[in-house]
């Protein structure tokens, strides 16, 4: 196993403007919802991604000639609101562990810790990712509890929107021939977006979220439209899951929430 620690300071921190316009693509993009009194999304640190400090770790995530990579799972903690226009340190470790890839990502404010990132890889070949056909949403698993919300088509243009704002660099999202080079039939969502449509359809639930873990299953096309199937406990702790679903009945991915207490 390698690993290495890393480290930047980004002057702007997260940019209030940005921050709103990926609050509001999110919730444009879901039926019935409103952003929940403007709070910072979990994922809008992911859009820290595009600062230059960072540069040497995003190509150390890209795959090398003739392979794929897969995100396998994305967690974002968050012990305070971060602070907007403000600089924000970004610590962390990268460990490479055969083909996988986990990345650690801690964030502050002066004194204060403000939350964690952690993102899971895996480098693998085209048939592998052609192989990836996650599972179906049986009847059985449907619940009088859970609430369900759907998304307009993600377009081409909305991923590109959401692109331009988190700095991701991987072809795959824009460019149909580099999709179908890795074994993929054409571009596709990327999971932050996915794992961000999946908090703000928690929010039609009114509970806030302060952890949230989202396990990728099958790749989503571009173009298509998601559903989500969303539960919340309240016992022992408080918690929710949410499914990402296709039209074709296709878990995407789970998502699983930590939710902040209502008192």
């Amino acid at each position: 196993m390698a690993e290495n620690r890393f480290s930047t300071l980004v002057p702007d921190g997260l940019v209030p403007e940005d921050v709103a316009l990926l609050r509001n693509l999110l919730c444009d993009l879901l039926c019935d919802c409103a952003p929940h009194g403007g709070r910072t999304p979990l994922i809008a640190p992911a859009m820290l991604l595009g600062a230059p400090g960072l540069a040497p770790l995003i190509e150390r995530m890209q795959p090398s000639a003739n392979m794929g990579v897969v995100h396998e799972s994305q967690m974002f903690r968050q012990m305070r609101p971060p602070s907007l226009a403000i600089p924000l340190a970004i610590k962390g470790l990268v460990e490479d562990i055969g083909a996988a890839q986990r990345v650690e990502f801690d964030l502050s404010q002066g004194e204060n810790a403000v939350g964690t990132m952690e993102t899971r890889l895996r480098f693998v070949a085209p048939e592998v990712i052609q192989s990836l056909k996650g599972t179906r949403f049986r009847d059985a698993m449907d619940d009088p509890e859970m609430r369900w919300i759907e998304t307009g088509a993600l377009s081409q243009t909305l991923v590109n929107t959401y692109l331009d704002l988190s700095h991701d660099p991987n072809p795959i999202h824009r460019d149909d021939d580099a999709a179908r080079a890795i074994g993929l039939s054409q571009t596709v969502v990327p999971g932050m977006l996915i794992a961000g449509l999946s908090e703000v359809a928690l929010q039609a639930r009114e509970v806030v979220a302060r952890e949230m873990r989202t396990r990728f299953l099958a790749p989503l096309p571009v173009g298509e439209r998601l559903r989500f199937a969303i539960r919340v406990f309240e016992a022992p702790k408080a918690r929710a899951r949410v499914f990402a679903i296709s039209g074709k009945d296709q878990i995407v991915a789970i998502t699983d929430f930590h939710l902040e207490s209502s008192h």
